[in-house]
């Protein structure tokens, strides 16, 4: 007991020695606190930023902790999560679906008004007043405008057809009787046999729709400016896979065709006898034309300032000037609530793709292996189209565009041509194809590379090819609407972004 009183007479004692001081202590606590959420805390996860994009991921947290997603969670009920989901593909209401089919792909994603009304609702300032959710003057401000131009698409085919039948059918011949009743004859059956045939029976199908091809698009990224081509044609291997007939006839052009001699052949059979029995069928077609006229689209130009009108608009709503960082954050935040929504905000060592020149950008150095551009840097050319989801699909390679002309494709790497060929099974609708298996890298995994829709092929399935050879030249086989290469880069059979797998060289 005297110990016990002892300890606490020490302790009482010290606690009034330090008493004065303790004020000070506690401010100086705080300060290291402030010092470290401040400064310290963000210069780390920016570093942490900076290091997961040497290895082409990002973690998304440079001020991240400013936003609370409990507190953001609470503020969304049901109905408000639903006015979101409104705002997905607005700008694109009205349009047919063959205009959906080419908008898609710049409708202004409703993800990025989630991210900017996020960043709005951590930023409020007016305590009067609740924070309310209001997305629609952003998306006034940032919806994408399509501007449109009359063109045609045309489809005409041919097929011939030739048949052959017989059959049986039973004609019942009453008796007869002479005028005083008398049984003349009597009643019997006769078995009536029919044939024909015809020959090399042709038949033209034409089809011709007037459809709105998109001449510009004007995105919160850019001006997107499409420029189209003469009419061209198509063979009968190129038609079995087309991209527009499903849009505009419920069906791809063959089998509208079939559908044709399935209609033929019926017509056939329903003429002959209701009693018909005993019956030969024999029915052969053959489709010996099929053309689609169109205007491709040869190239996209960029006609704008990169991101001018989301700059604008954030600059305006905030009153100071706006950091890419800044605009960074908002993507990471809309990645949140759709994953998809950054598939082409491709990120590699040199940051996202989209706050570069994208008509500037080289690659053509490897981030792994020995892998190399597949187009000379010599030769003009850009990305059309990036990696992941488009048009409701998955785009599983980038495309690359070289205004409308047929220029060289060279391999990836040194392999082994593994398919060159045309509509292979695992390439429908790719065209003309060529795939090279580059073999095992230093990581253990089976690099192979895939080049579609092209004009020539020059090479054969067996061939070793090294770095650089020749493939084949830039086309528009199979489902294509313009001149590109299609590109994609697997790792153990897994598709993969090819723009991780290159180092962007600035200009």
């Amino acid at each position: 007991m005297a110990t016990g009183r002892a300890v606490l007479a020490g302790l009482k004692s010290f606690l009034a020695m330090i008493a004065p001081f303790l004020g000070i202590i506690l401010v100086v606590l705080l300060g290291l606190v402030l010092v470290y959420a401040i400064m310290i805390y963000p210069a780390t996860t920016a570093k942490e930023l900076g290091e997961d994009r040497q290895v082409g991921k990002y973690a998304g947290a440079v001020f991240g902790y400013l936003l609370d997603d409990e507190i953001w969670t609470e503020e969304l009920d049901a109905a408000t999560g639903e006015m979101y989901e409104s705002y997905r593909y607005k700008d694109m209401i009205g349009l047919d679906d063959f205009q959906r089919h080419q908008a898609q792909s710049y409708s202004l994603p409703n993800a990025l008004l989630i991210g900017i009304e996020r960043v709005d609702m951590f930023l409020w300032d007016d305590h009067d007043e609740p924070w309310l959710p209001n997305p629609e003057p952003l998306f006034q401000e940032l919806m994408t405008y399509y501007d449109w131009t009359e063109s045609e698409i045309g489809y005409s085919g041919q097929y011939k057809y030739s048949y052959s039948y017989s059959y049986k059918y039973d004609v019942y011949h009453p008796p007869e009787y002479d005028e005083e009743g008398n049984l003349i004859s009597e009643g019997y059956t006769e078995v009536i046999s029919v044939s024909g045939e015809g020959t090399d029976i042709e038949v033209p199908l034409d089809y011709l729709y007037e459809v709105m091809l998109l001449k510009t698009a004007d995105t919160f990224e850019n001006v997107y400016i499409h420029h189209y081509g003469d009419y061209k044609t198509q063979d009968v291997e190129e038609m079995r896979h087309d991209e527009h007939a499903p849009i505009l006839l419920g069906a791809p052009f063959p089998e509208i065709i079939q559908q044709h001699v399935e209609e033929t052949k019926n017509s056939i059979r329903n003429s002959f006898h209701s009693d018909a029995y005993d019956i030969k069928f024999e029915f052969d077609y053959e489709i010996t034309r099929m053309d689609k006229t169109y205007q491709p689209l040869l190239e996209v130009e960029i006609g704008g300032e990169q991101f001018g009108r989301l700059f604008s608009v954030l600059e305006q709503k905030y009153g100071h000037a706006i950091d890419p960082l800044d605009v960074e954050l908002i993507f990471h935040i809309a990645t949140e609530y759709d994953p998809l929504f950054a598939y082409d905000f491709a990120a590699n060592n040199a940051g996202y793709i989209y706050f570069s020149n994208r008509s500037n950008i080289q690659y053509v150095h490897s981030m792994r292996g020995d892998l190399r551009w597949p187009i000379s840097e010599k030769e003009p050319h850009y990305i059309t189209s990036y990696f992941g989801p488009r048009g409701g699909r998955f785009h599983k390679g980038i495309d690359i565009g070289s205004h409308g002309r047929n220029i060289p494709i060279l391999a990836a790497g040194d392999g082994v041509v593994t398919f060159a060929g045309l509509n292979g099974t695992m390439t429908r609708g790719y065209g003309r194809t060529v795939i090279i298996d580059h073999g095992t890298d230093s990581q253990g995994q089976r690099v192979t590379t895939l080049y579609a829709h092209l004009h020539r092929i020059d090479v054969y399935p067996g061939q070793l090819v090294r770095a650089g050879q020749q493939i084949g030249l830039m086309g528009t086989t199979g489902t294509s609407t313009g001149i590109h290469l299609h590109f994609e880069v697997r790792f153990n059979n897994r598709h993969i972004d090819p723009l991780l797998v290159f180092r962007v060289v600035a200009p």
